[in-house]
């Protein structure tokens, strides 16, 4: 599930998306790099296998954790 899984636009700005494997729902909270939650959107639904975040965030490097089904991964979010 997280290989396929993509954000982009890499580095976002206001906001960016989460291409997933497939719909369903999702958990999805964001962590700054010493590993404090800065965003949490809890359970969000899938449209078309895509999510849309909007962000309000400092400039640089985050981390994504995204959770289905009680499998989580993480990938990295640079913000501009």
């Amino acid at each position: 599930m997280g290989e396929s899984t993509t954000i982009y636009p890499h580095p976002a700005k206001s906001d960016f998306n989460i291409k997933l494997a497939d719909d369903g729902k999702y958990s999805v909270k964001i962590y700054d790099m010493t590993g404090r939650e800065v965003k949490n959107l809890g359970e969000v639904k899938s449209n078309s296998k895509n999510i849309n975040v909007p962000i309000n965030l400092n400039a640089g490097k985050y981390l994504v954790n995204i959770t289905k089904d009680g499998v989580s991964f993480t990938k990295d979010l640079l913000v501009k």
